[in-house]
C-alpha cells in the first residue's frame, strides 16, 4: 500500500488498485489497512492529486491467479466496502473510469491500458472546492462500520467517520 508519510505534494497522481482486499475490514490487520488507505486517499485529495483506478476484474475465461483477488466492480458499492463518503458526492473516487485488469490473455491489454491512463493523466493539481474540503474534514476520523449489525469499532482518535 502506498503511504503518504513523506512528501505527497511531489506526486502528480495516486494509483488505487481495486480488488477484494481493497476495502476489506474482516480482521484487525485488514481494518487497520483500510483506515490507512482512507487516510492516504484523503491526503491525496487535499493536495489536489488525481486518483487513477485499476480494477482486478473477474476473467470470463477462467483464472488460476487467485492472488489477484479479482471481484466484480459492483462489489465496491456494497454496504461495508467503500466508505460512504468516497462512493458518492464530492469525494466520489468512482467518478473516473477504472482500468480493468483481467487475467490470462487479457492481462497485457489491461496493463497497456493502465500505462496509457497513467501517461494521459494531467499533471496539474485539482483545485479543491469548499464543499470537498468540508466533506474531507467531516470524515476525518477512524470509526468504520464493518459489521452488518451496524456496530462500529472506534480507533484511538475521537473523531468519527462512517466508512
Amino acid at each position: 500500500m502506498l503511504s503518504f508519510d513523506t512528501q505527497p505534494e511531489v506526486c502528480d497522481a495516486m494509483l488505487l488498485l481495486l480488488n477484494k482486499l481493497t476495502w476489506d475490514a474482516s480482521t484487525p490487520h485488514a481494518f487497520e489497512r483500510k483506515k490507512g488507505l482512507v487516510q492516504d486517499l484523503k491526503k491525496a485529495m487535499f493536495v489536489g492529486m488525481r486518483i487513477i483506478l485499476a480494477h482486478e476484474d473477474i476473467s470470463l475465461v477462467g483464472d488460476e491467479h487467485f492472488d489477484r483477488h479479482a471481484c466484480a466492480f459492483n462489489d465496491f458499492f456494497d454496504d461495508y466496502t467503500t466508505p460512504i463518503f468516497l462512493k458518492s458526492g464530492e469525494a466520489n473516487i468512482y467518478k473516473t473510469i477504472s482500468v480493468a485488469l483481467k487475467g490470462k490473455e487479457w492481462r497485457e491489454a489491461g496493463l497497456v491500458s493502465l500505462l496509457q491512463a497513467i501517461r494521459d493523466t494531467p499533471t496539474t493539481k485539482i483545485e479543491l472546492s469548499e464543499s470537498l474540503v468540508e466533506v474531507l474534514e467531516v470524515n476525518g476520523s477512524h470509526t468504520i462500520d464493518i459489521e452488518p449489525d451496524n456496530r462500529s469499532i472506534e480507533s484511538e482518535t475521537s473523531d468519527t467517520v462512517m466508512i
